[in-house]
């Protein structure tokens, strides 16, 4: 039984940190999604496209986060640059444009089948890397439309393309019989899709989004639940010094969309999430760390004659 069916792009991610060899591996949204199921023991169902010849290490990377990957043969594997400095901030490069889907029927006629076995309750979470495409914004209408299970977003694509992504996702709303439950942006995201709107007012911005419970997440301050009726502040809690962030709104995201699809009220899903979240960015910090030292002291061992 899977908790959450996830609908992404896997990536393939070149990763460049100062004093350590580039290392390759598996990325993308789908896995850190996942990974907020394995910490609270549940597991998740990833849909998304790629090249079958890079499947081995992206459903390996995948089965270790608890989640399995039903896979679409695109012919394109998403390939990222990811470039970190010594103080750990990351500049993301895409090195080429692959598509969530190339037929939209078809990727909603596999979910439909998974929805048989999980259930009417089981939240999908729609994050594709890139929003602007039709056949992505297609997927979300028809799931809209016609499924009854609970639709969450990831709206980091929509700020990526705001331009052509906002108004299709606007027209797609239009044609639809319900609106999306949950969604997630951070503060800078949040504010460039508002702009691109021309809201007057961050209650406005979510009115037209059409959401029902926004959460907004700001690096390692707190995190703000905007509902219809309230807004809930939660903070991390505690400080985790020189973090790697990577992951951990995806992170937070699917603990809160678990929790609440298991009835946990916003307040304490939010709060369970943020703990779940800064637990992550812990643990991706002290590896990195740990790995940057044994770099280290292999650069400045003796040479064996």
């Amino acid at each position: 039984m899977y908790e959450l069916i996830i609908l992404t792009t896997p990536t393939l991610d070149n990763i460049i940190r100062p004093n350590m060899p580039p290392e390759r591996r598996p990325g993308g949204p789908g896995i850190y999604l996942s990974k907020a199921g394995s910490l609270l023991g549940y597991r998740t169902l990833v849909l998304g496209g790629l090249n079958y010849r890079h499947l081995p290490p992206i459903e390996r990377a995948h089965r270790e986060n608890n989640a399995d990957l039903l896979p679409e043969h695109t012919g394109c594997t998403q390939h990222y640059t990811l470039a970190y400095n010594h103080q750990g901030q990351r500049i993301a490069l895409a090195l080429n444009r692959c598509p969530l889907t190339r037929s939209p029927r078809r990727a909603f006629s596999r979910i439909l089948h998974a929805t048989l076995e999980t259930g009417p309750h089981t939240p999908i979470v729609w994050a594709p890397l890139w929003g602007a495409g039709a056949p992505e914004q297609q997927l979300l209408k028809l799931l809209l439309n016609h499924t009854p299970n609970p639709i969450v977003l990831d709206l980091q694509p929509l700020a990526r393309d705001p331009r052509n992504s906002l108004t299709l996702y606007i027209d797609a709303l239009r044609s639809t019989r319900r609106t999306p439950t949950i969604a997630h942006a951070d503060r800078h995201e949040i504010r460039t899709i508002c702009n691109r709107l021309g809201s007057s007012s961050l209650k406005e911005c979510i009115r037209t989004l059409g959401v029902k419970e926004l959460i907004i997440s700001n690096g390692p301050h707190a995190v703000h639940l905007h509902t219809p009726h309230t807004r809930i502040i939660a903070r991390p809690p505690y400080i985790v010094e020189n973090p790697d962030p990577t992951g951990a709104g995806e992170v937070l995201l699917s603990t809160y969309t678990i929790l609440r699809s298991r009835g946990e009220p916003p307040r304490e899903a939010l709060e369970k999430a943020v703990e779940t979240a800064t637990r992550h960015v812990e643990h991706q910090t002290l590896r990195k760390t740990s790995t940057l030292r044994t770099v280290s002291s292999m650069s400045s061992s003796p040479a064996i004659n």
